[in-house]
């Protein structure tokens, strides 16, 4: 059998045998045999591929289309002197691209996830451009988005493991905006000697915020005086301070080793260099440790501590990360400092909320509000908005929209325009769950008064209008804030501070990939929330993940899918047990459950379907959500397998949640025609 190669990153061709044969003529059959390459082996129903390809068009021209499409594969084959049976299989209801045709695109994937050094190179030899640039189809661009993201963030990841001035200038072609790459660069000249170019990379970069409206940060302009008046001096970075902070720590100087860390991990948050300070820090709390207990080693290693656990917080680690805060805490109470107390009982809050302890996170909320001596406007509006955050997990969204007003309210008075924010938006995700649009849409306009700061500040008002939209059954304008969220959000930052609201994106575009049955999208993007720090310790949202994964690979109904679908169940059902996410979807283990036995025609099917009607109406009766949709997925299960009285009452249910939904969607339109 002959091997041959399609080549789509940076253009488009196909090498058979080490020659370059020509293409299929027309863009629709080239984009046909990338999508067939991208699933080698996989039997792909010809209504799928006209839902992919031909969306809009009148089914008999659609299946007209992919007919004369085909015809354009087969022929490049024969006129190869080939036979196209070698490569490709048809069927009046299935088409197959077999293995013998290797795709560039896959291959830089597969390659990109490992940690192997020589792969990852092989990787990056691969991608010489973009995914079938100038195909938008809605797969193309979804899939030229998902291995550009690889892409970046192989070299991000390259960079912090092995700072290269060529890796650097690559990311810096992708993202003009990156600070680690600029630092990188920028080192490489001073270590050369190169001062004037080390100034000019200032310049460039000092010139690429402006257009975003962002300047440079301090710790970057002081790189670039010291540059402009004093070449010589070589400017600090982040190792520089985390080697001083650790050769304090050695000599016993406590006090001056945490003021010095305090800076370098606020610098190595900011570029996406956790690890690195993790380590030194860790080692620094060793050292204070083995060293005699005198007055001032408490309140460090404490502060140290707290540090830590901020470190890990990103990371994902959140289990190691509250250990450390417990610590920190019972240091803290002991040498009575009521407001160092408060700010690590507000950080625990925010662990137990990442690690779905939902109950704890409430206890550590309510505890800051009790501190006698703690009563800081600030930090009482951020233990209110971790109180609005468990409520809301917990089910009592009544509870979650009271503590959001008390945040907004004393946020305002304070004047604090990133906590007013934040207590908007809240405030707004609260009321959309419940279906009150009109106050949610009034929330949102307060919020966006405030202008929230940041990447993450303008990602997470772009969120929460992108799921207000959802609900009131604005699809187009969902899917638009939600990809102008992606955008704001740096690649670069993904293992930072900005993870979970990349994560609440993705999963809400997950949702909407899957509302128009683009089940594959849906099960790439729910790769890459699946590795995503705020993932990995989060029972909650691993439930999350799992339920897409199911849900699509039941909607795409490929060979193998019902059996990849219940391992996921069986993983699923070993997980604590499932809260629904508040500001997401519905979704729970017992309609996912239900619809396997269907479709398995297991003997306990109705069982499971009535557990699922029953789960359905308890929460819908406590948070709406999506129940209107959920209710109809849950009749069409129904009467797949007979059980008729169960599939009218699911129906009625959607029925009336769908008037609900509805009604309380006219009634916000004016918010939608004012701002449209």
């Amino acid at each position: 059998m002959s091997d041959a190669l399609l080549k789509t990153l940076g253009g488009f061709s196909i090498d058979l045998n080490g020659r370059s044969i020509p293409v299929p003529p027309t863009k629709k059959a080239r984009g046909l045999l990338c999508y067939l390459a991208m699933h080698p082996d996989a039997e792909i129903a010809r209504d799928a591929l006209l839902e992919a390809f031909w969306p809009d068009a009148d089914p008999e021209r659609a299946r007209e289309s992919l007919r004369t499409a085909l015809h354009s594969i087969r022929r490049i084959f024969r006129d190869a002197e080939l036979d196209p049976s070698h490569f490709l299989f048809t069927n009046r209801s299935v088409v197959k691209l077999t293995s013998a045709i290797d795709c560039d695109a896959r291959h830089f994937a597969e390659l990109a996830r490992t940690q192997d050094g020589e792969d990852q190179e092989k990787a990056l030899s691969l991608y010489r451009g973009d995914f079938l640039e100038g195909d938008y189809d809605n797969w193309a661009s979804f899939e030229r988005e998902r291995l550009s993201h690889i892409y970046e963030t192989l070299l991000d990841r390259l960079l912090n493991e092995s700072p290269s001035a060529a890796t650097a200038q690559r990311l810096l072609e992708r993202n003009p905006y990156h600070e680690h790459a600029y630092a990188v660069l920028i080192d490489s000249d001073l270590a050369a000697g190169r001062f004037e170019s080390a100034a000019k990379l200032l310049e460039r970069f000092r010139a690429a915020l402006a257009e975003i409206g962002r300047v440079v940060p301090p710790a970057l302009a002081e790189k670039w005086v010291a540059l402009r008046f004093s070449p010589e001096l070589a400017p600090t970075d982040v190792d520089a301070l985390l080697r001083r902070g650790s050769d304090l720590a050695g000599a016993g100087e406590a006090v001056a080793a945490a003021e010095v860390f305090d800076r370098a991990v606020a610098e190595a948050i900011r570029l996406n260099q956790s690890g690195k300070a993790l380590a030194h820090l860790e080692s620094a709390i060793a050292t204070l440790e083995s060293t005699a207990p005198v007055q001032s080693r408490e309140p460090v290693l404490a502060s140290l501590k707290k540090l830590a656990a901020e470190l890990l917080r990103i990371t994902g680690d959140f289990p190691a990360a509250i250990a450390l805060c417990t610590e920190a805490l019972a240091r803290a109470q002991s040498f009575g400092r009521p407001k160092f107390v408060a700010e690590v009982l507000l950080l625990r809050a925010r662990l137990y909320g990442d690690a779905s302890s939902f109950e704890r996170q409430r206890y550590d909320a309510l505890s800051i509000l009790e501190l006698e001596q703690s009563r800081d406007d600030k930090t009482i509006v951020r233990a209110r908005l971790e109180l609005v955050s468990a409520y809301a997990n917990l089910g009592s969204v009544s509870d979650a929209v009271a503590q959001a007003v008390l945040a907004e309210s004393l946020a305002q008075r304070t004047g604090d325009p990133e906590a007013t924010a934040n207590a908007a938006l809240e405030l707004a995700q609260a009321h959309a769950s419940l279906w009150h649009f009109s106050a949610s849409a009034e929330s949102l306009k307060r919020a966006a008064g405030t202008r929230p700061a940041g990447p993450g500040g303008r990602a997470r008002m772009l969120l929460a209008y992108a799921q207000l939209h959802s609900f009131t059954g604005r699809v187009e304008d969902a899917e638009a804030a939600a990809r102008d969220a992606v955008h704001v959000l740096e690649p670069a930052q993904l293992g930072g501070p900005t993870s979970r609201t990349w994560s609440s994106v993705t999963y809400l575009r997950c949702v909407l990939a899957a509302e128009r049955g683009a089940w594959n999208d849906v099960l790439a993007s729910a790769d890459l929330l699946a590795a995503a720090p705020a993932c990995l310790n989060s029972p909650l949202a691993r439930s999350a993940v799992l339920l897409l994964r199911i849900d699509a690979l039941l909607g795409r109904s490929l060979p193998r899918d019902a059996a990849m679908a219940s391992e996921l169940q069986s993983e699923l059902d070993r997980l604590p047990g499932f809260a629904p996410a508040p500001y997401g979807r519905g979704d729970c283990p017992a309609l996912s459950r239900a619809r396997l036995a269907v479709s398995a025609q297991s003997g306990n099917a109705h069982r499971l379907l009535l557990d699922a009607l029953d789960t359905l109406e308890e929460r819908a009766r406590q948070v709406p959500l999506d129940a209107d949709r959920l209710f109809a997925k849950l009749a069409s299960t129904a009467k797949i397998a007979g059980a008729f009285s169960i599939a009218d009452r699911s129906e009625a249910r959607r029925a009336h949640y769908y008037a609900r939904r509805v009604g309380a969607a006219d009634a916000a339109a004016s918010f939608f025609s004012s701002n449209s």
